[in-house]
């Protein structure tokens, strides 16, 4: 459908499309506006103005389109208002194709059948709170992040589960929300993709910690991240008890430029080490445990295996950007990025060509 009109008169032409995808496909429409009469029809470099849900049909628009056309916004002259049409490949995530995850945070959507957001954003002008969801890409909606945090920072309150399995991870205190907006900058970016940014600040999922206490089994751990600070000791995740100190079997860190995975009960038993990490490496980390052994990958190179024989330990906290040794208060303060964490409480590795293809496609890490 293109609308054109101008002081003089006005045009319009309307070419009818199906109401029905291909199979495997959706329809999907979206409404764009152009501030010139007679605009060419190819509307890739307009602004975007509205998407519909997929498959919607073309006579449930038509409201839309005339509630846009008689808005104030658009109802000076000259403009043009085009509606386009497209038959394209129903969305796919990572999960829908690998499922079974305990916990997924991502500022990208993981399910089709995930219909909540991904964050709950605190701008810092007035406190106020705001959940920021998921264009129909499946990309972070960085226009109602802007327009929420115009003039101001954005920090994330909520980091939403996307597993169905309600595990958000969260942060009262407004000194320790990570970043993700930035009042000069805008949008806080790694590899030109959203990310949240780790000072002195850690999210919080306690509903994650007993899917990994070590009697439960194996399990899976993947991050995406960059760090922006040497520091002796930073961790991306880190899982205990208050009592003593222990740690997540398949626990990503950094300590002294080396990647570091520990396995811990009451004591603490360094099970594997490996490269250096340099400021500002942006990295797919990956820790696969069957059980008795894991195996490490870091931008899809195995860099070792270690034996998995702490013995059980029970953890009832979990957290994101921190460690925490038993009744110590937080630390190890992850300094950097983070834009994608997933864990199973199985052994992925025979996914693990799949899982990590996937992720490396959006994010281009390697």
């Amino acid at each position: 459908r293109y609308l054109t009109i101008q002081g003089d008169g006005e045009g319009e032409s309307i070419s009818a499309q199906s109401d029905t995808p291909s199979s495997g496909n959706v329809i999907r429409r979206k409404i764009w506006y152009k501030a010139n009469s007679f605009e060419q029809s190819d509307v890739d470099t307009w602004t975007l103005v509205h998407t519909f849900a997929d498959d919607t049909a073309y006579s449930a628009t038509e409201a839309t389109f005339e509630a846009l056309l008689n808005a104030q916004t658009y109802g000076t002259p000259p403009f043009t208002l085009a509606q386009s049409w497209e038959d394209v490949p129903a969305f796919t995530g990572l999960l829908d194709t690998y499922p079974g995850a305990a916990a997924a945070y991502s500022l990208r959507l993981l399910d089709a059948d995930y219909s909540g957001p991904a964050i709950n954003v605190r701008r810092a002008s007035d406190n106020a709170v705001q959940d920021i969801g998921f264009t129909v890409a499946g990309d972070l909606d960085t226009s109602a992040l802007a327009t929420f945090c115009a003039g101001t920072d954005g920090y994330v309150v909520r980091w939403y589960d996307q597993s169905g399995n309600s595990n958000d991870a969260v942060q009262a205190t407004t000194a320790n929300q990570p970043k993700v907006y930035d009042s000069v900058t805008g949008v806080v970016t790694q590899g030109g993709n959203p990310s949240l940014e780790f000072s002195s600040d850690f999210l919080e999922a306690h509903g994650l910690a007993p899917s990994y206490n070590t009697t439960n089994g194996p399990s899976t751990a993947i991050y995406v991240s960059k760090r922006n600070t040497n520091g002796a000791l930073q961790f991306m995740a880190f899982a205990s008890n208050t009592a003593t100190s222990a740690a997540i079997r398949t626990e990503v860190g950094i300590e002294s430029g080396l990647f570091v995975s520990w396995f811990r009960s009451n004591s603490f038993v360094t099970k594997y080490t490996s490269f250096g990490v340099a400021n500002n490496d942006y990295n797919l980390h990956a820790a696969y445990n069957s059980g008795t052994s894991s195996t490490y990958y870091r931008n899809n190179s195995s860099i070792g295996t270690a034996a998995t024989d702490i013995g059980a330990a029970t953890f009832n906290e979990f957290h994101i950007g921190a460690s925490r040794f038993g009744t110590n208060a937080v630390s190890g303060f992850w300094l950097g990025m983070i834009q994608e964490l997933i864990f199973y409480t199985s052994d992925q590795s025979a996914n693990r060509t799949g899982i990590e293809t996937n992720i490396n496609d959006y994010y281009t890490i390697y």
